[in-house]
């Protein structure tokens, strides 16, 4: 399952209905489609995404709405703690409306959902008020223009709320997935913004552990039972250091290299199921070369040969430069509730340097406000005397 498109309605952080494209929307060359996943005749997905802008303006929650949606097509409870977190600002008479793009077995499909306060519970709990599936052959789908248009085309499976077997808060898409034994692969390591810790039980290999502190000789990490057993080896050092638990490696390793044992080794496993990768202000940590050697290779359909993608959020305006294209980049701002704008939207060419107009503000809303900073400066000049 291929995720190609996500518009949202009636989300109360939102200035309006915003959506998140995942295809590329310009046109795509010779040069650039050896970094890009073809689906099917010249619709192409673009295996980065990147969600970018300043501080409190939203990315997270943007980021949020995208896992949300992924547990909703794996039909997770949405009710279950961390998935129903995007709905606990809702309020009671807000309506959440979802329309999700998806690519599977030849066929296009479009979920449609509405989510609100569950009025017949003492509980804060969220159901699912409503809900249908449609779908079409992709062959069916001769120009991009026509690959979200689904106006002539009849709901396949309605929502029946009073289906015993159904839950009110899970989707229909429980037994879709069931009867085309379908799954959408996903690690949201969100989790680990702040909270800086190994997720990976592993033997790591020596390659990375090279790539991130040459001075490692070996790291192994398995757990036996309710125990932990970390055996960690320095080239200098003639004993192994041995640990029962994980937190304890933040004495001997840099938070960079446990940042980077995790996110590379679940990048490796989304490689070889064709996954998706999302990763929080995923320069937290890492020094730029790290994040864009992560960038290159999900761009690298040598290595991603299934398709995985890489969904991020960043400050680092840098990042852009490592795009060839425009139509993979999502300006974040939040004035008057957030909005999101393509960067496509803007520039119709690809050799514009991206960190340059981001910098400068000549997108406007993506540095901190001239007023705001000479403000600041005054307050600072009478508070020091």
């Amino acid at each position: 399952m291929k995720l190609l498109r996500i518009v949202i309605s009636g989300y109360p952080l939102f200035r309006k209905s915003e959506t998140i494209d995942f295809i590329a929307s310009h046109r795509v060359t010779d040069e650039d489609c050896d970094q890009m996943t073809n689906l099917f005749s010249n619709i192409y997905l673009n295996n980065v995404i990147a969600l970018i802008g300043i501080n409190a303006s939203g990315k997270t929650i943007v980021l949020n709405m995208i896992s949300f949606v992924l547990n909703l097509l794996s039909a997770n409870q949405i009710n279950n703690t961390g998935v129903r977190d995007v709905l606990a600002v809702m309020n009671d008479d807000d309506c959440l409306k979802l329309e999700i793009f998806f690519y599977d077995d030849e066929n296009v499909n479009v979920l449609s959902v509405e989510i609100g306060l569950d009025r017949s519970s003492n509980e804060r709990r969220y159901v699912i008020l409503d809900e249908s599936l449609k779908s079409k052959s992709a062959k069916r789908v001769k120009y991009k223009k026509n690959l979200f248009d689904f106006t002539k085309y009849d709901s396949e499976v309605n929502r029946d709320n009073n289906e015993a077997y159904l839950r009110d808060d899970i989707s229909i898409m429980i037994a879709y997935n069931k009867e085309h034994a379908c799954k959408i692969n996903y690690k949201d390591l969100s989790d680990i913004t702040d909270d800086n810790r190994l997720e990976v039980e592993a033997s790591f290999p020596s390659s990375l552990l090279k790539m991130l502190d040459p001075s490692v000789e070996y790291l192994r990490y398995e757990k036996k039972g309710l125990k932990k057993d970390i055996r960690l080896k320095f080239y200098r050092q003639k004993e192994e250091i041995i640990l029962s638990n994980e937190r304890e490696l933040n004495l001997y390793l840099s938070s960079g290299t446990i940042k980077g044992l995790t996110v590379y080794m679940v990048a490796a496993e989304i490689f070889k199921n064709g996954g998706v990768l999302l990763i929080d202000e995923m320069e937290n940590h890492f020094n730029r070369e790290l994040v864009a050697v992560l960038i290159r290779l999900f761009q690298n359909i040598g290595i991603n040969k299934n398709g995985a993608r890489l969904i991020f959020s960043t400050h680092y305006s840098s990042l852009l430069d490592e795009f060839d294209r425009n139509d993979n980049t999502y300006i974040i701002r939040n004035e008057e509730g957030i909005s999101l704008e393509n960067l496509a939207s803007r520039f119709t060419r690809n050799d514009i340097k991206k960190s340059l107009a981001y910098d400068s503000d000549y997108l406007n809303g993506t540095a901190p406000s001239y007023e705001a900073v000479q403000d600041y400066r005054k307050f600072l000049q009478g508070e020091i005397r």
